[in-house]
């Protein structure tokens, strides 16, 4: 993209404290840039881009956006009509999204892109975590917090870790030389219309690889094969169920770890790895990154090793508590997650009940998915649940969280709240009994009552 060069250009990226945002503006001032930003609230993200150099506001406004700005970035949560947007194209400053800032940072690398509905946090920075620690060349943008430090991150590397965003279809802005696809499932609808429509979008983004790349894809996959993988020049590699080119097998679930064996011809055959992460689903995520290491030359040893050294992505499976009392976050808003974590949560730990808090994420998403987000949540024993956190998206008429509880209480659930956000703490409290687990749920900002509850029941 010829609208951006390695000079030192000054970028100024509206809503910067996100997760994907904030590692890009991380990179763009690894790679020189004079980077500025601003978001709606403060966090330790917009410290750390501080402390690095860029000037952030807290809150949008007009005066953020001055003359000397070379472009501006913004992310999918934006609107097109933010004051700070409309500012700059006043001044002719050129506006782009976020992908299209993100392509260009890709340019003349070896892009690794991680696609899918689900997991893909996990695994972009788990393959990111693998190459580092086998002395790759290696950069990353990744939508979450890895609790494993990297703090001198270089722009310019020869391989690139890019999970991509899927919900506006921006994605396929993206070149790829290798893609993990992780899944696909019913989601985002207000963009792709319809579920035939958003296997189009994938399989035009997969049919950018170019022949000498490669495609890891879950084995359920398979049977959309007929409009998911049609043209596809890439070799292509199944992970994943019976028969997948990598298969498992002796699989061990704990509530930290998950231990097994894996094959892939001609790499290697019944060997034993071990990844600090709980669950089937994250077994999956893992077979995808050794899968991805391996091909581009890992050593199998610093792979395993790797593997052991990874602490996980913020509010992903988050063990807040593990005692009298079990505390655990994550990200799930997506009714296949929420079944993923709890299943987890009765495979591998003990408890009395389990109480679940839940915030739905988006007016779309709950109008979409209110009954199958009923049918997944009536998993726990007792179901709290509290308003749509919105996102970026106005209100519809006659959805709310209650659409959700409705639906519980017609599946016959027997122990199931609404309630305001600033009432769950005390009315969990106040429920809790000796060796409950307690598991909050949601992408918003749910994760005020984890903080809430971590604090209270360590006093």
């Amino acid at each position: 993209m010829d609208y951006i060069n390695n000079n030192k250009k000054w970028v100024h990226f509206v809503g910067v404290g996100g997760a994907g945002m904030s590692a890009i503006a991380n990179l763009a001032l690894n790679k020189g840039y004079k980077v500025s930003g601003s978001d709606i609230k403060g966090s330790v993200i917009i410290d750390k881009l501080k402390q690095k150099g860029a000037n952030i506001s807290i809150g949008h406004y007009p005066n953020n956006v001055v003359r000397n700005v070379n472009q501006l970035v913004y992310s999918s949560c934006i609107s097109k009509n933010n004051v700070e947007i409309v500012k700059a194209k006043r001044f002719s400053i050129p506006v782009y999204h976020r992908s299209e800032f993100l392509a260009y940072l890709m340019n003349e690398k070896y892009n690794i892109v991680v696609c899918g509905s689900h997991g893909k946090t996990t695994t972009s920075a788990l393959i990111y975590h693998i190459l580092y620690n086998s002395n790759f060349s290696v950069s990353a943008a990744v939508g979450g917090i890895s609790y494993n430090s990297y703090e001198n991150i270089e722009s310019d590397t020869t391989y690139f870790v890019v999970e991509a965003d899927e919900s506006d279809g921006s994605f396929i802005n993206f070149p790829p030389n290798c893609v993990v696809m992780t899944n696909i499932d019913k989601d985002h609808f207000d963009f792709y219309k319809d579920f035939d429509n958003m296997v189009k979008y994938f399989n035009k983004f997969l049919c950018g690889i170019n022949k000498d790349g490669f495609l890891f894809f879950n084995k359920d996959l398979y049977k959309y094969k007929e409009k998911l993988f049609k043209n596809i020049k890439a070799s292509m590699y199944s992970f994943g169920g019976k028969n997948a080119d990598i298969e498992f097998s002796d699989v061990k679930l704990l509530k930290n770890n998950v231990s097994f064996k894996l094959t892939y011809n001609p790499y290697f055959e019944n060997e034993e790895f071990k990844v600090n992460l709980p669950g089937i689903y994250n077994l999956k995520n893992t077979m995808a990154a050794i899968g991805v290491s391996v091909n581009l030359g890992a050593k199998l040893n610093d792979v395993k090793k790797s593997l052991l050294t990874f602490k996980g992505v913020r509010r992903r499976f988050q063990v807040r508590l593990d005692n009298n009392y079990k505390l655990i976050e994550d990200y799930a808003h997506h009714p296949t997650e929420i079944k993923a974590v709890i299943d987890t949560v009765r495979k591998c730990y003990s408890f009395n009940k389990i109480i679940g808090i839940f915030q739905p994420h988006r007016y779309t998403r709950t109008q979409l998915l209110s009954k199958e987000l009923a049918d997944a949540l009536h998993l726990l024993d007792v179901l709290v649940l509290t308003d749509i956190y919105p996102a970026n998206e106005s209100p519809i008429p006659g959805i709310s969280g209650r659409n959700i509880y409705e639906y519980s209480c017609s599946n016959g659930h027997k122990n199931v709240s609404y309630l305001d956000i600033k009432d769950i703490t005390s009315y969990v409290i106040d429920l809790i009994e000796d060796e409950d687990l307690i598991l909050v749920l949601g992408a918003g900002d749910i994760y005020k009552i984890a903080d809430e509850l971590e604090y209270k029941l360590k006093c």
